[in-house]
């Protein structure tokens, strides 16, 4: 870690350019004083997400002197956005999910989801998982 910590406001900013530099979506940064001292932490789609980034929120604490953790909550708003984006137009998914944070699973249901052939639903699943570190479940509406 850097000798001298850096101030909230240029740490948070240097954080926030480290995660552009990396083309790493990070949906909020907050400065934050626990009983050990100051630390940043950041705001991923998933706690999975950001622990596949482990060794760059290291790089980052040493450059700012802080220490950086992240946040152990997803985000179900964000990810119901990303599986919308990459769902097939004739998939007739209900707009209401389930998550299941201690299983890994985001749960949607389809209209019709047994004729959705099976090869789609692996490209949408594997799709999925990469942008979240969710297991995405189709069920039957």
């Amino acid at each position: 870690m850097n000798a001298v910590a850096l101030d909230q406001f240029t740490a948070m900013e240097r954080a926030r350019a480290w995660a552009s530099h990396h083309n790493l979506t990070v949906y909020k940064t907050a400065y934050k004083v626990g009983q050990y001292g100051p630390y940043l932490e950041l705001h991923f789609v998933t706690p999975q997400v950001a622990e596949r980034h482990s060794a760059l929120i290291a790089q980052l604490s040493a450059e700012i002197g802080l220490p950086v953790t992240y946040a152990t909550e997803p985000k179900p708003t964000h990810m119901s956005e990303m599986l919308a984006s990459i769902l097939p137009p004739i998939w007739n998914v209900s707009k209401s999910h389930s998550l299941h944070k201690d299983a890994g699973q985001f749960v949607v249901k389809a209209f019709g989801a047994a004729k959705i052939p099976r090869e789609e639903i692996e490209v949408v699943r594997t799709k999925f998982a990469e942008m979240t570190g969710y297991t995405l479940v189709i069920r039957e509406a």
